[in-house]
């Protein structure tokens, strides 16, 4: 099990517990992927940063 640290465009910072080859991971978590923040789905954010250990 892996550690992936997400950067978002808003500030915030995650960390997700991960498994997988690091291309894998870096594709699920790619960055300039949108999330939205809500269910409105009106407000997204990016990832600016990913780092996995």
């Amino acid at each position: 099990m892996r550690t992936a640290t997400i950067f978002y465009s808003d500030g915030c910072i995650h960390k997700h517990r991960v498994t997988g080859t690091t291309p894998e991971i870096r594709k699920q978590f790619s960055i300039g992927k949108l999330f939205y923040t809500d269910d409105s789905k009106i407000n997204t954010v990016e990832i600016k940063a990913l780092t996995i250990e």
